[in-house]
């Protein structure tokens, strides 16, 4: 990527610690993401997700008044399929497990290192532009398919000749 290069993507990040948002934030913003907003509860996460569809979220998994997997469950019930990255300064097996149970991207002990962060970042995005190129071919495919059975339910008798060219 060439410097000061613009990546097309929004990242909301949600810790109720202010220093790890500003960090975050800024790593991210350095790095090129065009949008990356903060914020610090379970609340204010809704409503972000209910503004604006991003393509990675990063969450702690103990917020004030809920945690992370909390949150989680609450963005799958909402439809939201963009990557889900937990965060934690408290790694406990059982939760990196609920957590990817439940459709988390990754689970990341802190301290976070910038590299890791970046890193992740990148291939979470990456991932939810496979995917939602995946979904759009699928779509084509439909739509050209059913264009298809269309003409051929309309014809009685015909002869179907198809030229590469």
């Amino acid at each position: 990527m060439a410097q000061n290069e613009i990546i097309p993507a929004a990242i909301l990040v949600v810790d109720d610690e202010t220093s790890l948002r500003n960090t975050f934030r800024t790593f991210l913003k350095r790095a090129g993401y065009e949008t990356v907003e903060a914020v610090a509860s379970f609340g204010e996460a809704v409503e972000a997700v209910a503004v604006r569809q991003f393509d990675l979220i990063f969450c702690d998994i103990v917020l004030e008044s809920h945690s992370g997997v909390d949150l989680l469950k609450h963005f799958r019930s909402l439809g939201i399929t963009c990557p889900v990255v937990m965060v934690t300064g408290y790694p406990h097996g059982e939760t990196a497990m609920e957590a990817v149970r439940l459709g988390a991207f990754d689970y990341l002990p802190k301290p976070v290192e910038k590299e890791v962060l970046l890193k992740t970042a990148r291939l979470a995005v990456r991932q939810h532009r496979l995917v939602q190129e995946k979904h759009a071919a699928d779509a084509a495919c439909e739509h050209y398919r059913s264009f298809l059975e269309t003409i051929f339910r309309s014809v009685s008798d015909s002869i179907v000749s198809v030229d590469k060219d």
